[in-house]
C-alpha cells in the first residue's frame, strides 16, 4: 500500500495500534514534510492526544535551531 497525503492519518493510527513502529516512522516523516497539506485534512482533528503529541516531536525535532529561533523571536 502506498503511504499517500490523503490517507496518512488512517496509515499512522493503524500503524500506531498494531506497533508497526518503522511504518509509523514513515507515516510522521510523511507528515513532517507535508505538513502543510496533512494539517488541512479534517481527520486530523480526531486523531488521538498521544499521536498528536508525536506529530507535534516529529515536527519540533524537524525543525532547524534558526526555524526555533525565528519562532520565538515572533512570541
Amino acid at each position: 500500500m502506498n503511504v499517500t497525503v490523503e490517507n496518512v492519518l488512517q496509515i499512522l493510527e493503524a500503524a500506531d495500534k498494531t506497533q508497526a513502529l518503522d511504518m509509523k516512522k514513515h507515516c510522521l516523516h510523511i507528515i513532517v514534510h507535508q505538513f502543510a497539506k496533512v494539517s488541512k485534512l479534517p481527520n486530523l482533528r480526531f486523531l488521538s492526544q498521544p499521536l498528536l503529541l508525536d506529530i507535534i516531536e516529529s515536527l519540533a525535532n524537524h525543525m532547524t535551531d534558526k526555524q526555533c529561533a525565528e519562532l520565538a523571536s515572533d512570541i
